[in-house]
């Protein structure tokens, strides 16, 4: 300041005023000649102007919030007078340049930042306070809590392996992941964070949670899947919800071995039977090399992997989730029909590989695959008895009867075996009827051998299986073979060689000769050297016999016997008979009656036949035919007595009958005798019968049972034998002469009496009585049998 006048005795006021500040006064005295007066100390002004500070949180994230969506700005006004700041990102403010007075209203508010917004106080509610400054006041007002809005966040969580799948199939929803967790994180100036978790994702995938308008990082979480972390998510749609937050998050995923066999057995899993699908049988499926796949399903998504030509397979990037499960099956990837879709099973029909971090449970998937027709070859046929198929055939063919096919030909489990050189071998078992169905491998060359116990083995080269067909073939089984010896004998307990015989006991005996070399006998005078016998045996339903039979010294041979043991050996007289046709039917010409194979001379012996071996000394005492009945059978009357017998016997024949004839000509089907009910096959007439008396050679018989049976037994009495009957046991029959003391028949036996029917205390019909002959009186029985 210049020209300010001196004033020794009055001090001089400065007053300095200065916008916004308060006007300050100094004194001070100019002395005379002082022409610079310095003012000391410096004037200190004091600013008319107060401030206001704080801090703004969020009671919502419980800390100062930063959002590139809006800012906080805290304003004061008094009328026209206004002043703002905008909180940092620590929350705090500063409001400076405020005029001193009051009240002022101070108010917390949101700014939009976006450009899509307009207006304010969109973001929270309005935080009003009120304030009072003075000059050069600093005024702290300490926190002011805010509280954010929040809007609906929506979106979907996917599965990222099979995303793009479920996108191109145009169904998302098969991507989703349910059951996932997602979480907001916001964070704080602090370092510190906010965080807000969804609630489970729906079957979909889609979620919705309830956030302010931040920037959030994301979080997503499930089990089985790995948990992956999204950043700088800005929710800037408020107060309209924000849809479309997408995330795509990776599953947990383990690789899975395994491989595959042929399932050999067909049961479905695999077993120490199986071996690996391209190996097995020498490699028969290697043309399915590249063709199998080993699939799973994922999401409804299915997923493959080649099963390699060493029969391995390996699955990568096989999901765990999303239940720890998996079935494995593995296909045709041609969709072919070379293969039935065969499934992972264990023997105990589990179809499920469980899946976690460490792999699977089983460590190696190892499926037994079930082949289709097309990969096979069958062989059908039957396995035969060469001997009665072929031989019998041979023998039979044209006989009345015999029907090849109806023969007991064939031969039920025999062990049918399949081997090829590639390494297949298999064994198989023939049914009941003898027949085999054996499928196999095609592209094989195969071998097939056939065995049976008492059977030598046989076996089919070069069988050559082609896919899809069914080969007829047939399995001829030859019996080991032995041979059987003996000798016929005449069964006579006499030394002599043409004496008569006394007794026919069925079995051979030191004393008995060879039946050829019986050349007079005086009962039936024949000449027996050129008797020709077979002995016969029963195989399977057939008979078959002697092979050589030698005259001179009455001894046969039979080859080609089957092993076994056989109780039906027989010794039959063919002498009048140029081969088998006819055997069985031509008795009338016999001399002698069949003898079975006997020790004991009533019941069948067995004969046992050895592979490569004579069975010998298997020999027969024959006899003829029957037993004698001594007396004479009247025919030359034409009496009603005897038309039982013959309707119309022809005048003058006095008949000595062959046993054969004699009974045929009583059988029949006759329903009673003479008028009378006596239903009966068969009637036998004994004559010739003496009261007690006796002829030379015959030995009377007696009832030997209190029922009235009497047996006949095979021997030649007397020196008439008229009628030969054939062996067995009758019921009230009688042979030669006939004691009846003590006899269960009606009437006394001891007086002549008609030819009429009675009835015995047994019940047996009978008739007995006299009748006046031109030779002589006779007293004839007449049994039913």
């Amino acid at each position: 300041m210049t020209t300010v006048s001196v004033d020794l005795t009055t001090q001089k006021q400065l007053e300095i005023s200065l916008t916004d500040y308060e006007i300050t006064f100094r004194n001070f005295t100019l002395g005379t000649g002082t022409s610079i007066y310095i003012i000391s100390p410096d004037i200190q002004m004091t600013s008319s102007l107060a401030e206001v500070s704080g801090t703004v949180l969020d009671e919502l994230t419980g800390g100062p919030v930063s959002s590139p969506n809006f800012s906080i700005s805290i304003g004061i006004t008094q009328g026209t007078v206004a002043r703002s700041a905008l909180a940092g990102v620590d929350g705090k403010f500063k409001i400076t340049g405020i005029q001193k007075g009051g009240p002022y209203d101070l108010v917390v508010r949101s700014n939009n930042l976006t450009g899509t917004l307009t207006g304010s106080n969109l973001y929270f509610n309005d935080v009003p306070r009120t304030v009072t400054l003075t000059a050069g006041q600093k005024y702290d007002i300490g926190t002011i809590y805010i509280k954010l809005q929040t809007l609906a966040v929506k979106g979907t969580v996917y599965d990222s392996k099979v995303y793009d799948l479920a996108n191109v199939a145009g169904n998302l929803a098969r991507a989703g992941v349910s059951n996932a967790t997602v979480k907001a994180k916001y964070k704080r100036n602090d370092g510190t964070y906010y965080q807000v978790s969804s609630s489970p994702t729906l079957s979909g995938g889609s979620f919705e949670i309830q956030l302010p308008s931040l920037r959030f990082d994301f979080e997503i979480s499930c089990s089985n899947y790995i948990t992956q972390s999204f950043s700088g998510t800005n929710i800037n749609s408020y107060p309209n919800a924000y849809n479309g937050l997408d995330f795509k998050i990776k599953p947990q995923s383990i690789t899975a071995y395994g491989k595959a066999y042929y399932d050999s057995n067909s049961n479905g899993y695999v077993d120490e039977a199986d071996a690996l699908i391209f190996t097995a049988n020498g490699g028969a499926f290697q043309s399915l090399v590249n063709t199998l796949i080993v699939s799973y399903d994922y999401h409804s998504f299915t997923f493959d992997a080649f099963v390699q030509n060493d029969s391995t397979f390996v699955a990568t990037d096989v999901p765990i989730g999303p239940d720890g499960t998996k079935r494995f099956t593995i296909y045709d990837r041609y969709l072919g029909t070379n293969i039935v879709p065969s499934p992972w099973s264990d023997s105990t029909g589990n179809n499920i590989v469980t899946l976690n971090t460490g792999g699977t449970n089983p460590s190696s998937i190892d499926i037994a695959v079930n082949l289709t027709e097309s990969q096979y070859a069958s062989f059908n046929g039957k396995v035969y008895d060469y001997k009665i198929w072929v031989e019998g055939d041979e023998l039979y063919k044209g006989t009345p009867g015999y029907v090849k096919d109806r023969t007991d030909n064939h031969i039920a489990n025999a062990t049918i075996k399949v081997t090829s050189v590639s390494g297949y071998n298999k064994t198989f078992t023939s049914q009941a009827d003898g027949r085999f169905l054996i499928k196999v491998p095609a592209g094989n060359t195969y071998t097939i051998t056939y065995s049976a116990a008492g059977y030598s083995d046989t076996f089919e080269n070069n069988l050559v299986a082609t896919a899809g067909t069914i080969q007829q073939i047939e399995g001829a089984l030859y019996p080991k073979l032995g041979r059987v010896t003996g000798t016929i004998y005449y069964d006579n307990n006499l030394n002599a060689v043409n004496s008569e015989p006394t007794d026919y006991n069925h079995i051979h005996e030191a004393s008995e000769p060879v039946v050829n070399s019986v050349t007079a006998h005086p009962t039936v005078s024949s000449n027996w050297s050129g008797a020709t016998f077979n002995v016969m045996y029963n195989y399977r339903g057939l008979t078959f016999g002697t092979t050589s039979f030698n005259k001179s010294n009455s001894q046969y041979v039979i080859e080609k016997v089957p092993v076994g043991t056989y109780n039906s050996f027989m010794a039959q007289d063919v002498s009048s008979l140029s081969g088998w046709t006819g055997v069985g039917n031509d008795y009338s010409a016999r001399m002698f009656m069949s003898q079975i194979y006997t020790l004991d001379g009533k019941t069948a012996a067995s004969v046992t036949v050895a592979e490569n071996t004579t069975t010998p000394n298997i020999n027969f005492a024959v006899m003829v035919w029957g037993g004698h009945i001594t007396g004479i059978k009247d025919l030359k009357k034409n009496e009603t007595n005897f038309r039982i017998l013959y309707a119309q016997p022809p005048d003058g024949i006095r008949s000595k009958m062959r046993g054969e004839d004699y009974w045929l000509a009583l059988g029949g089907s006759l329903d009673q005798t003479e008028g009378l009910p006596i239903p009966r096959k068969y009637y036998l007439e004994l004559f010739d019968i003496r009261d007690g008396g006796s002829s030379s050679g015959i030995k009377p018989l007696k009832f030997t049972d209190p029922q009235g049976v009497i047996k006949i037994f095979s021997y030649p009495v007397g020196n008439d034998p008229d009628i030969i009957i054939p062996p067995g046991t009758y019921v009230l029959a009688i042979a030669g002469d006939v004691d009846l003391s003590g006899s269960p028949l009606g009437p006394p036996m001891n007086t002549d009496q008609g030819l009429t029917w009675s009835n015995s205390p047994a019940g047996f019909p009978y008739r007995y009585g006299g009748i006046a002959d031109t030779s002589d009186h006779k007293r004839r029985l007449v049994l039913a049998i």
